[in-house]
């Protein structure tokens, strides 16, 4: 047996058309096939809203560990840096979570401010 991944809009689309044919019996399908088919389509189903549960779950949980994003400038105040030295190492790379948004910068509340000069 071979095992194929789908996406969530596939397995959708599918229990649609499963219970299309379960209800519209064009097809000749015994009794038997049409109570076959509406089980495939309810384990799919459930299938589906498990994949829904598990997505929403996921950006909750992405949410919590990122943290909420805030103005790159804000972020600087917090952590006792100018929010022009800031935006330089934003725009070098220097942050894990920022980006910019239209001309503002924006970053993740929980990152840490790591001073990477190099001391004598």
């Amino acid at each position: 047996m071979k095992i194929i991944k789908i996406g969530a809009e596939d397995l959708r689309i599918t229990v649609e058309v499963l219970n299309f044919y379960a209800t519209h019996n064009h097809f000749g399908f015994s009794e038997s096939e049409v109570e076959a088919i509406k089980e495939v389509a309810s384990v799919m189903a459930s299938e589906y809203e498990h994949g829904l549960d598990q997505e929403a779950h996921s950006e909750v949980t992405i949410e919590a560990e990122e943290g909420r994003e805030i103005p790159l400038a804000e972020w600087a105040r917090r952590n006792g840096i100018t929010p022009d030295s800031a935006r330089q190492k934003a725009l070098r790379g220097g942050f894990e979570t920022a980006r910019k948004s239209g001309r503002d910068w924006l970053i993740s509340e929980n990152e840490k401010y790591r001073d990477n000069r190099r001391r004598k």
